[in-house]
């Protein structure tokens, strides 16, 4: 799918399962001002353009197939998370996943079943009240070998904000960098004030 020109719109756009669909938005963006973007239940493969999300309490993205997101800016402005993964999402290349949430981080993986391979792109929080960081993972296995993971938040005590602030919340499995033969192949970055 081809966009041709910036696109606002108002209704939940569904990626039915069986589906493989290639977004290619350009230069262009697709905001969505009354609820979630998309709900991806097939195969989605983001590369370029903007996805944003204005809404309170609405992601950009729930994916319950599998997501792919090679570049680009998914961003959630409205204090969720930009992606909400229930399926298995891969996160490379120069793709920015942003969020000004509070909770729930930019990245939220709370499925036992739920996968995310982070290769590179940029997840970040952007808000100074950030609780749960820019990458949560409450179930599910996150795989971490490239990349950046960047928290915004400025909390100094636990009481302050509680204790899940930082670049990640992890509450399950989480794997970070490669090993070959003993000796180290990638590493992550990630900044965040725990």
């Amino acid at each position: 799918i081809v966009i041709i020109k910036d696109i606002s719109i108002t209704t939940l756009v569904t990626i039915p399962e069986g589906k493989d669909i290639t977004l290619d938005i350009g230069n262009y963006t697709i905001t969505n001002t009354s609820t979630n973007n998309f709900y991806n239940y097939g195969t989605l493969r983001i590369h370029d353009g903007t996805i944003r999300n204005t809404t309170s309490n609405k992601g950009a993205i729930d994916n319950y197939g599998t997501l792919y997101v090679s570049g680009g800016l998914i961003e959630q402005t409205g204090g969720r998370q930009a992606i909400y993964n229930l399926g298995s999402l891969y996160i490379s290349g120069d793709a920015v996943l942003r969020s000004a949430a509070i909770q729930r981080g930019a990245v939220d993986n709370d499925d036992d079943n739920a996968t995310i391979v982070i290769s590179g792109g940029t997840i970040e929080t952007t808000s100074a009240d950030s609780r749960t960081g820019a990458l949560r993972i409450v179930k599910g296995t996150v795989t971490v070998t490239g990349g950046t993971i960047i928290s915004a938040s400025t909390s100094s005590t636990k009481s302050e904000k509680n204790e899940y602030s930082g670049a990640i919340y992890n509450g399950a499995t989480l794997i970070i960098g490669t090993k070959d033969d003993n000796h180290e192949v990638s590493v992550p970055v990630i900044q965040g004030i725990a």
